[in-house]
């Protein structure tokens, strides 16, 4: 959402007026009226109608499988197709972007330029169908059928890590070379409150907070490894729930992760904690001793927008993720120093055994605020009016 989010509130600055055609509030399993508010007055949002198949059209949690391809929302390929043909003849609009990973935004975009001829930016924060995910049959073909005809009628691809460029390219070739462009994630200065002014060193004794804030997913994400070197430091009493806490905020997975807390012996020393609004979650990544990532090698073509908002909160970030892929190249070029692979537990003991000290004598080396401040989404938004710039 907010990277979405950043290039319609920024857009202006570069010469381009936005038009948001988005779903009602109805197909969310859940919003905030706050953050509402966090989109700009001069951005219309237009809202089509739209079903969750999985809440609305189910009985007893049983569907046809059919009315979820590419997604739950596929309702909205009709709604939506309809309310942007409206909007084509009463706006006239010099382009159109669709983003994923919302699949059937991609089949709203295609149908749209297909219908209108308008150029065509595809957007996609993550590749779409790669080898083995989604791990769904069905949904991989229709992912597959979409993604090919995005590549067919788009104008330009935007990708948010080099690896996923090269992935396309391999994929499709020369055709791909010339529409794909790199734009990554950022973050919005304006979203963070007020700058703190640099810690002291804490209090003999004092406790230590490692923060994980956003969804922890079961596989991408799993937190197994970590948990399992932190309960081995906690025998060798190296940390304990007198010096440290670990909390993860709005894991989205808690009666998961709570079994798996207790099997390793670690109520006392790790906390779920429920989500919270967007501008306070920044806040509390900003009074965290460190921040924790989480990010699986398979994912190695993804750098998760988080990573940017974590690198502008000016904590330490302790990167439990393959040095090798996207994510840790950017955290190793930021000079981050503990970075550890997600799926090996002696690295990530090793890593926090090595690097929980210098934490606390603030002594862990954080990026650069002159290299962060490159990473804005105002200047990722610079690259896509830049984009929309050369198809119009």
């Amino acid at each position: 959402m907010h990277r979405t989010l950043a290039f319609a509130k920024f857009l202006r600055e570069f010469g381009w007026d936005v038009t948001v055609l988005s779903v009602a509030p109805r197909a969310y399993e859940s919003y905030r009226d706050e953050n509402f508010k966090m989109v700009p007055p001069h951005v219309e949002v237009v809202r089509a109608p739209a079903l969750d198949t999985a809440r609305h059209l189910s009985l007893r949690g049983w569907y046809p499988r059919f009315l979820a391809l590419p997604d739950r929302w596929q309702s909205w390929i009709i709604t939506g197709t309809r309310v942007g043909r409206r909007l084509f003849r009463e706006q006239r609009p010099a382009a159109l972007l669709s983003t994923f990973p919302i699949a059937s935004a991609h089949a709203i975009g295609l149908r749209l330029q297909r219908a209108t001829g308008l150029p065509w930016v595809a957007d996609f924060r993550d590749p779409m169908a790669q080898d083995g995910y989604p791990t769904d049959p069905a949904v991989w073909r229709s992912y597959a059928r979409i993604e090919k005809q995005v590549f067919e009628h788009a104008n330009r691809i935007t990708v948010t890590t080099q690896g996923t460029a090269e992935y396309y390219e391999a994929r499709y070739g020369e055709r791909a070379r010339q529409q794909l462009r790199v734009i990554e994630n950022g973050f919005d200065p304006d979203a963070f409150p007020a700058e703190r002014a640099p810690q002291a060193s804490p209090p003999p004794g004092a406790k230590m907070l490692l923060l994980h804030s956003g969804v922890i997913y079961p596989k991408d994400r799993d937190p197994a490894p970590f948990l399992q070197a932190l309960a081995r430091l906690q025998r060798e009493g190296i940390v304990s729930d007198q010096t440290l806490t670990v909390r993860f905020r709005a894991s989205g997975y808690e009666d998961r992760y709570q079994q798996m807390i207790d099997g390793f012996g670690l109520r006392t020393l790790v906390e779920l904690a429920p989500a919270m609004p967007y501008n306070q979650a920044l806040d509390e990544m900003q009074h965290a001793d460190a921040l924790l990532l989480f990010q699986a090698s398979t994912c190695n073509r993804q750098i998760p927008a988080k990573v940017y908002e974590y690198l502008y909160s000016g904590r330490p970030i302790l990167g439990i993720t393959d040095p090798e892929g996207d994510t840790g190249r950017l955290l190793a070029r930021m000079g981050v120093p503990g970075i550890a692979l997600l799926e090996n537990s002696d690295a990530i003991y090793a890593m926090l055994r090595d690097k929980l000290p210098a934490i606390r004598a603030r002594q862990y080396v954080i990026a650069k605020r002159s290299e962060v401040e490159q990473l804005s989404r105002r200047s990722r938004t610079a690259e896509l009016a830049k984009i929309l710039d050369e198809i119009a």
